[in-house]
């Protein structure tokens, strides 16, 4: 501990040692709100993702509840209608084929919308990791460029002061 007077530079490092200290805690506050809010728009896709596949989920059961329904009326009707066996025969595996190709059809298409919505979901998380990574860079550039302005004011400063 040094007894005497301080020295202007002393003063100075004390009080920019200080400048520093809040710079660097709103710096590193606004990193801090930076990335909660790109965690908070990672969690908002995620429950996106999750209600669409429950969207999915209820429309394949509605569409297999159909399907059912569909296959009971037209058996019924089938088997009620005045033909012989064997035309109603025919009828029946007639219209169990175009249910069973009209069913594979739409669980087709229904496989393919999944696909492309994943697909989507996986290239906007991958965006906003990536939009994090450039904002992390960007933030160690600041900090360094004026980590280094502050060492070459206080080196000059004390340059100053020791002449």
């Amino acid at each position: 501990m040094n007894s005497g007077p301080e020295t202007i530079a002393e003063v100075y490092l004390r009080k920019d040692d200080h400048h520093r200290t809040m710079q660097t805690r709103k710096l590193c506050l606004r990193v801090k709100v930076g990335l909660h809010m790109i965690i908070k728009e990672l969690v908002d896709m995620v429950g996106k993702d999750r209600k669409k596949k429950e969207r999915v989920r209820n429309t394949k059961k509605l569409a297999a509840g159909i399907g059912i329904a569909a296959a009971a009326g037209v058996a019924a009707g089938i088997l009620l209608a005045p033909q012989s066996g064997k035309e109603t025969r025919d009828d029946i595996k007639n219209k169990a084929e175009d249910i069973a190709d009209s069913t594979k059809e739409t669980v087709h298409k229904k496989v393919e919308t999944v696909k492309k919505s994943a697909s989507h979901v996986a290239q906007e998380i991958s965006d906003v990791i990536k939009d994090a990574h450039v904002k992390k860079d960007a933030v160690k550039k600041d900090v360094k460029k004026k980590v280094e302005k502050i060492h070459d004011a206080v080196v000059a400063d004390i340059d100053k002061t020791s002449e």
